[in-house]
C-alpha cells in the first residue's frame, strides 16, 4: 500500500513551493504549464507507486495550479486543471481541487456549472468523477439531465456512485425535483449492474424515502473478526472499499450525527485514516451454502485542522461491513460510528 510521502514536507509546503514559482508567470504561460503537465494514471491509486515523492510533488503542483486559477480568476484554466485529476489518491486530497475554480467563477453564475457539465463526458475517469461531484455541490437544476445520464451510463462504477450522491444533493436545494429523483435512484438501486452502485443508491434512497429503501437492504450478517487482524489483510480490494467509505464521510455523502458533533466540538474536519489503519481483517472462507462472504472491519477515524496538517484520532470507530462482490472486488457499507473502546465511559 502507499505510505505517507517521505519528503519531510507537508502538503501545504509543497503547494507553496510551486505557487512561488507560478505567481510570476503570465496567464498564457500558466495555461501552457497546466496543459503540459502529465495527468495522473487512470486507476484508483493505492499501490506502492505513491511511495515516489515525485507523485506527491505533482499532486502539490495540481493544487498550486488550482490556487492560481482562483487568485487570477483564470476561467480558461479550469478544464485543463480537471484534465489532470486522479480517480483517487491515498490521502483523499483531490476533493479540494474545486476551491480554486469556485473562487475564479464566484461572480459569474452558471459558468462553473457549464464547464463541469462538459467535463462529465471527459475520457478520464478522475476528471469525470470530480466534475460529477462538483455538480452535486453546485446544486444547479440544469445539471439534472447530465447527472441522470452519468448515473446510468458512465463505465466507471465510482463515477456512477458519485452521480447518485450528486442527485441526492440536488434534492436538498431543489425540492421540486425530489419525487422524480427518488424514483430514479430507486431504479438504480434495483437495476445497476454493479453491486457497489446499487448499495450506494440504497443509501441515498434511505435519505429520500426509507420505506422504499428498507426492502432493498440485505440482512446484516453475523460478526466476523479475525483475531490475527494486525498481520492479516484481505488484499487491495477490501482496502479500496474501506477507503471509499471514509472518503464518503469526508465528502459528506455519508453522514453520522455522532461524528458531526465530535468534529464540531473539536474544531476539526475528517481526514483519511492513515497507513495500515484501513487494512481490513482477513476475509472468511466462502460459506458452504454458496452465498457471498461478508465480514466486518473496525476503522479508527481521524481529524485534522486543514488538509496536509497533522492528524489526530477522534476517539470514534467506524463499523464497516465488507461483502465479496466478485473475484476482484469487495464492497463496503457503513453500519454505524461508535466510541473507540478506550474513549467509552
Amino acid at each position: 500500500m502507499a505510505s505517507e510521502p517521505r519528503t519531510g514536507e507537508t502538503a501545504a509546503a509543497r503547494i507553496a513551493i510551486h505557487t512561488a514559482r507560478l505567481t510570476s508567470l503570465k496567464d498564457e504561460d500558466l495555461l501552457g504549464a497546466i496543459r503540459g503537465t502529465e495527468p495522473f494514471r487512470e486507476a484508483e491509486i493505492i499501490d506502492s507507486a505513491w511511495d515516489d515523492p515525485a507523485l506527491w510533488d505533482r499532486l502539490g503542483l495540481m493544487f498550486a495550479f488550482a490556487d492560481e486559477i482562483g487568485r487570477r480568476g483564470l476561467i480558461d484554466g479550469i478544464a485543463p486543471l480537471y484534465d489532470l485529476a486522479p480517480l483517487d489518491d491515498p490521502w483523499e486530497m483531490t476533493q479540494g481541487i474545486r476551491h480554486g475554480p469556485e473562487r475564479a467563477t464566484k461572480d459569474q453564475p452558471g459558468v462553473l456549472e457549464s464547464i463541469m457539465r462538459e467535463l462529465v463526458g471527459h475520457p478520464g475517469g478522475g476528471t469525470r468523477l470530480w466534475a460529477t461531484r462538483e455538480l452535486g455541490i453546485l446544486r444547479d437544476a440544469e445539471s439534472l439531465g447530465v447527472l441522470r445520464s452519468t448515473a446510468l451510463e458512465d463505465p466507471e462504477p465510482l463515477v456512477r456512485e458519485e452521480a447518485v450522491g450528486s442527485l441526492l444533493l440536488l434534492t436538498q436545494a431543489r425540492g421540486r425535483l425530489k419525487r422524480g429523483i427518488t424514483s430514479f435512484i430507486y431504479s438504480v438501486a434495483k437495476n445497476d449492474r454493479d453491486e457497489g452502485v446499487r448499495r450506494a443508491a440504497v443509501h441515498a434512497l434511505g435519505d429520500l424515502d426509507e420505506a422504499l429503501a428498507a426492502p432493498l437492504r440485505p440482512a446484516p450478517p453475523e460478526w466476523f473478526m479475525d483475531p490475527g487482524w494486525p498481520g492479516q489483510t484481505s488484499g487491495p480490494e477490501a482496502y479500496q472499499a474501506i477507503r471509499r467509505i471514509v472518503r464518503a464521510l469526508i465528502g459528506g455523502e455519508l453522514r453520522d450525527e455522532r461524528l458531526d458533533a465530535t468534529l464540531a466540538t473539536k474544531g476539526l474536519v475528517l481526514a483519511m485514516t492513515p497507513g495500515s489503519g484501513v487494512y481490513p481483517p482477513a476475509e472468511p472462507p466462502k460459506p458452504a451454502d454458496g452465498s457471498v462472504p461478508t465480514w466486518r472491519a473496525k476503522v479508527q477515524l481521524w481529524g485534522t485542522r486543514a488538509a496536509g496538517d497533522a492528524r489526530e484520532p477522534l476517539g470514534l470507530t467506524a463499523l464497516i461491513e465488507l461483502r465479496r462482490a466478485s473475484t476482484d472486488e469487495v464492497r463496503a457499507e457503513l453500519l454505524e460510528v461508535v466510541p473507540s473502546p478506550r474513549h467509552q465511559s
